[in-house]
């Protein structure tokens, strides 16, 4: 069984909370991917948070910086841009 890092999970929870046609599942979505990439930035994993939103295709970094700017989240976007 291969399971994704954390950091690939959180960044995808941050663009299905996009796609989702309910208000209540996308906040679900935001809040548990951007609850997961804190607790990795506390951790000191900025580098491991870097490498997977590297790892994605042009047009989902930019959904998941849009994600995030409209979240209000520096934290995580200033370790991004």
């Amino acid at each position: 069984l291969r399971m994704p890092h954390p950091a690939s999970f959180a960044l995808h929870k941050l663009l299905v909370s996009l796609r989702r046609p309910r208000p209540e599942k996308a906040l679900k979505d935001l809040r548990a991917g951007m609850a997961i990439l804190e607790a990795l930035r506390a951790k000191g994993e900025s580098e491991i948070i870097k490498r997977a939103f590297a790892s994605l295709l042009p047009t989902w970094r930019k959904r998941v910086l849009a994600v995030l700017k409209l979240s209000g989240e520096k934290s995580i976007l200033d370790i991004l841009e």
